[in-house]
């Protein structure tokens, strides 16, 4: 069962899973830049059979495993053309109906266009291609010494993900206002219950303010027109 969202907390809870997103592609990112010679080599070679290859694929089959409730897919990739890129590394397992050899080629998305056009991070929104629905982040992957811009990886959510993270979230929030109302409802019942044991207190002792100011005054009224009717 869905839950009814609250819009302003879903697009916050939607902006921190977008970040996320991005958060695990640019630490697939930093991993490649740590041995781009070794990348750049192998997007020339794409040589399955090298250490390389089998080296870095088990450190991005880790990262999507580790996340795997925070994305669906985690891979990197180069543009070929205006419209191609092509996929260097899968964080999928071999074998995987959802793999994408090195070399395997598709469509350049809009997100993917952007990236690659301005060469800086990018957290995209929900498209729908042939690999389902799916919000996708980007980042760019440099060779760190001269500054040279290699391709990205990327990471996707898929909406299922999205709206279990989500309704998660909310759950929390929800649960966390309904502990406040409890807490405040108990302070006030506590609150009333030592008000009433006062005034019954009071009762008990002869202690009304208003009553004793009231039998006072009446008493002393008494007295005056008592004096002054017995008054020759």
């Amino acid at each position: 069962m869905r839950i009814l969202h609250l819009p302003g907390k879903t697009t916050a809870l939607k902006r921190q899973m977008v970040k996320k997103c991005y958060g695990i592609a640019s630490a697939t990112a930093t991993v490649i830049e740590q041995d781009i010679a070794g990348y750049k080599e192998f997007i020339k070679t794409r040589d399955t059979r090298s250490p390389y290859y089998w080296r870095i694929k088990s450190i991005m089959e880790n990262i999507r495993t580790d996340n795997e409730g925070s994305i669906i897919y985690l891979y990197t990739e180069i543009r070929l053309s205006d419209d191609r890129m092509m996929y260097i590394l899968d964080g999928e397992k071999e074998g995987s109906s959802t793999f994408s050899p090195p070399g395997s080629t598709d469509s350049l998305t809009e997100s993917r266009r952007i990236a690659y056009e301005t060469k800086a991070p990018y957290m995209g929104y929900f498209v729908t291609n042939k690999w389902g629905t799916l919000l996708s982040a980007y980042a760019p992957i440099t060779n760190q010494e001269t500054g040279e811009f290699i391709g990205l990886a990327g990471s996707d959510v898929s909406p299922g993900q999205y709206n279990e993270i989500t309704d998660y979230q909310l759950l929390i929030i929800l649960g966390s206002i309904g502990m406040m109302l409890l807490l405040r409802a108990t302070i006030l019942v506590a609150s009333s219950g030592r008000i009433e044991k006062t005034i019954m207190r009071d009762g008990l002792t002869g202690a009304y303010k208003n009553p004793i100011s009231f039998t006072h005054s009446k008493g002393r009224s008494a007295k005056r027109a008592e004096q002054k009717y017995l008054s020759p």
